[in-house]
């Protein structure tokens, strides 16, 4: 008894632990539907994003994991804006944006679970 409850205990928190967080992540969760933004992460670790306000801005890039955080290098858009870093902290199925080593609680990216 005491194995399969152990068993048991560990199955959950391994699951617990493994996260997928391929997927589309986006602000169609907000009131202002004048703004979107959207990261969509791929299985290949290569990163899309989308930006759309006054301007539609839209890049390609790579992205890593480090301590539960995602970096993302996006290359040089169509539009011919320089390249970008942006790095996220991962947190349930949202991710918080970084600026200056500072985690935005008012501004997240929430993952599209419609796929």
């Amino acid at each position: 008894m005491k194995k399969i409850i152990l068993l048991t205990w560990f199955f959950i928190i391994f699951t617990s632990c493994s996260k997928n967080i391929y997927g589309k992540y986006n602000t169609s969760y907000s009131r202002d539907k004048s703004a979107f933004f959207q990261i969509i992460l791929n299985s290949d670790n290569s990163v899309e994003k989308t930006e759309i306000h006054t301007i539609s801005n839209f890049a390609n890039g790579k992205f890593i994991l480090k301590d539960e955080r995602v970096i993302c290098y996006l290359d040089s858009s169509k539009f011919g804006y320089p390249p970008d870093t942006l790095i996220f902290k991962i947190k349930g199925n949202r991710l918080y944006p970084i600026r200056k080593g500072i985690i935005s609680k008012k501004l997240y990216l929430k993952k599209d679970s419609s796929l």
